[in-house]
């Protein structure tokens, strides 16, 4: 399944818009990433990323496709899928917080500090809506987590079936 979900997103990401949000100039898919730069990336993160995530960055795009405003770019830049895992998972795992869970990465942005998250630690890879405005004082994961969908396959092949993952994402925020 994994080989005809990359061949979709890559027939999908020739056609506009490439992602959900709509902007000027159009967000745009970037060139796919070297096995090199997945090294870099898992060695900084210290944990392997899930297969499929692997075959998204190297064969279809260094992201800017997909849900919400595109799946986060791997290594370059302030938001990038390493930076802000590094900011959450990898920190408060190296401080033995339970804060964020150790292998959850922010992959898709939708604006306003919402995110959908892969959780990296075991197949299927779930996929978690993030509520940043839920996640303060001593609030818990189960407070600003909501499970959006059973595993990352599942969640990029609703979206290319025109499913509305924002409104998903809300509907599991409610329903949390």
């Amino acid at each position: 399944m994994c080989d005809s979900l990359v061949r979709r997103l890559v027939e999908r990401i020739h056609r506009e818009p490439t992602v959900d949000y709509q902007q000027e100039p159009p967000i745009r898919p970037r060139p796919p990433v070297s096995a090199a730069a997945i090294a870099e990336a898992e060695a900084r993160l210290g944990f392997a990323l899930p297969p499929l995530l692997r075959e998204l960055y190297t064969r279809v795009g260094d992201g800017s496709y997909g849900p919400g405003r595109g799946l986060a770019r791997l290594i370059e830049g302030d938001w990038s899928l390493v930076a802000r895992a590094e900011r959450t998972c990898v920190a408060v795992s190296a401080d033995g917080d339970l804060a964020w869970p150790s292998r959850l990465v922010e992959v898709a942005s939708w604006g306003c500090h919402y995110t959908s998250c892969v959780d990296c630690s075991a197949p299927p890879y779930p996929v978690w809506f993030y509520d940043h405005d839920h996640n303060c004082g001593d609030a818990t994961p189960a407070d600003y987590l909501y499970p959006e969908a059973d595993s990352l396959e599942g969640w990029l092949s609703a979206w290319l079936e025109g499913v509305d993952l924002w409104t998903v994402g809300l509907k599991a925020r409610r329903d949390g």
